[in-house]
């Protein structure tokens, strides 16, 4: 017995509650199944099963899908529990996107769009559109795959920072630029008071090199060095040419500890990393 449209009922049942509500109606069983092309042998084994015991698969499924993405908007949901029912807006978007919440980079952004509109359309503070968006990008950047070091990075014996080595911030990461400043709420939820005035902040999220699947924020504002290093590879001379305000010994040791911290690739020279091996060898 071929039991393809069988299984596909069941999907509908529990992955679409306007399948579930119509089915739950006296008769609406019947009316559901109606117009499918379903043998005999089919609505029979479809109406031998408990429905009742299928809507707890699909609360199950819910919970889970809710619970998934809880873990990426815990903070968000936190600061939308006052201004809206956090599990009915859930609902909502469960209703509206049924399909491919198992693919969870999709799922993330789906979702962030979904809640972006909702604050807009019902004029909710605006400082939560940027925090929807740091939550999002914590996530996506923490699970993305790290990039290939520089020819030439990180090599044994070329812990010191010189001159002509040169540095370029580990990816994965991306720069966001907010217009209200969010980054106090990873520390403090409760500090909703300071983002209430618009103050722009360029924030770089970058995946950690460390630790497993985390992040580390930083205010650019705040961070001159690790704004002034990016995608470029820069000398640290360069670097003190654009940094007038570290002095060159400050400067080496704030390169050092970012490259101790796995902030960034400290990249040899191509003529000099013969003579790291060499140095090695002896």
């Amino acid at each position: 017995m071929a039991l393809r449209d069988v299984q596909v009922f069941l999907a509908e049942y529990v992955r679409d509650r306007g399948v579930r509500e119509r089915c739950r109606e006296e008769g609406g069983l019947d009316a559901v199944l109606g117009p499918r092309a379903l043998t005999a042998e089919e609505r029979q084994l479809i109406t031998t099963i408990d429905l009742d015991d299928l809507s707890k698969v699909a609360e199950t499924v819910l919970r889970e899908r809710f619970d998934r993405l809880s873990s990426v908007f815990a903070l968000l949901f936190e600061h939308l529990a006052p201004h809206t029912d956090v599990s009915a807006l859930y609902r909502r978007f469960d209703d509206e996107h049924r399909h491919g919440w198992w693919q969870r980079r999709r799922e993330i952004r789906r979702f962030e769009a979904y809640v972006s509109d909702f604050i807009i359309r019902e004029q909710l503070p605006p400082y939560l559109l940027d925090l929807v968006r740091l939550c999002a990008y914590i996530t996506t950047v923490a699970e993305s795959p790290k990039a290939a070091a520089p020819d030439h990075a990180d090599l044994p014996g070329a812990e010191a920072v010189r001159a002509n080595y040169a540095v370029r911030l580990r990816r994965p990461y991306a720069v966001l630029s907010m217009r209200y400043d969010v980054l106090p709420l990873l520390d403090e939820s409760d500090t909703v008071q300071l983002v209430t005035t618009p103050t722009p902040r360029r924030v770089l999220v970058q995946r950690s090199w460390q630790e497993h699947k985390r992040c580390q924020v930083f205010d650019l504002g705040a961070e001159p060095l690790v704004e002034a290093i990016g995608e470029e590879l820069l000398t640290v001379g360069e670097l003190a040419g654009r940094l007038p305000q570290f002095g060159h010994a400050e400067l080496y040791e704030e390169v050092a500890a970012l490259h101790r911290d796995g902030i960034v690739h400290l990249v040899v020279p191509p003529e000099l990393a013969g003579d790291l091996a060499l140095r090695g060898a002896g």
